[in-house]
C-alpha cells in the first residue's frame, strides 16, 4: 500500500465517529447557526489532524498545517507533505465546494501530546476497528 493509500483509509475509518461532541463549545455553536449539525467532521478538524499524524502522517513525513477558513471565519487544521499534497481527514465538512489549502502555515500542534478530543477520537477508533489500529505504526503505542 502506498502512504496516500494508508492514510485515506485512516480517514475514511475516522470519518463516521467524527461527530459535533468532539468539536469545541464554539464550533458546535458555530455548527448550528450555519446548520451544520450533521455534517461529518464540522468543527472537528484539530483532533482528527492529531491522530492521523500520530497514526500515520509523521511516519509519511506529514506536517500539521492551518489556515483561516474564510466561510466560517475560523481557522481549519489538516496535514500538509513538504511536496504539496494534503491529507484532510475533514475535507468532507466543505461539502464538496474546494477549499484554499494555499495560504496554509506549517506549525506544530498546541499540545505536545494528544488532546483530549484526539483520545477520544482515537478510544473511537479503537473500540470500532481493534484490528486495524494494532497493524499501524509503532508512534500507536506510544498514544496510549
Amino acid at each position: 500500500m502506498n502512504e496516500d493509500t494508508v492514510l485515506k483509509d485512516w480517514i475514511q475509518q475516522m470519518q463516521p465517529l467524527l461527530t459535533l461532541d468532539l468539536a469545541p463549545p464554539m464550533w458546535q455553536k458555530i455548527a448550528k447557526r450555519f446548520k451544520k449539525t450533521s455534517v461529518p467532521g464540522f468543527g472537528c478538524c484539530y483532533p482528527a489532524s492529531e491522530v492521523l499524524y500520530f497514526l500515520a502522517g509523521k511516519k509519511f513525513g506529514f506536517k500539521p498545517a492551518f489556515t483561516k477558513d474564510p466561510n466560517t471565519r475560523g481557522g481549519h487544521w489538516f496535514l500538509k507533505h513538504p511536496d504539496g499534497r494534503i491529507a484532510d481527514p475533514t475535507a468532507a465538512q466543505f461539502e464538496g465546494v474546494p477549499f484554499d489549502y494555499s495560504k496554509s502555515r506549517g506549525c506544530g500542534f498546541l499540545t505536545k501530546g494528544l488532546s483530549k478530543r484526539a483520545k477520544i477520537l482515537l478510544r473511537r477508533m479503537r473500540a470500532a476497528n481493534r484490528a486495524a489500529l494494532l497493524q499501524c505504526s509503532s508512534d500507536y503505542e506510544a498514544l496510549g
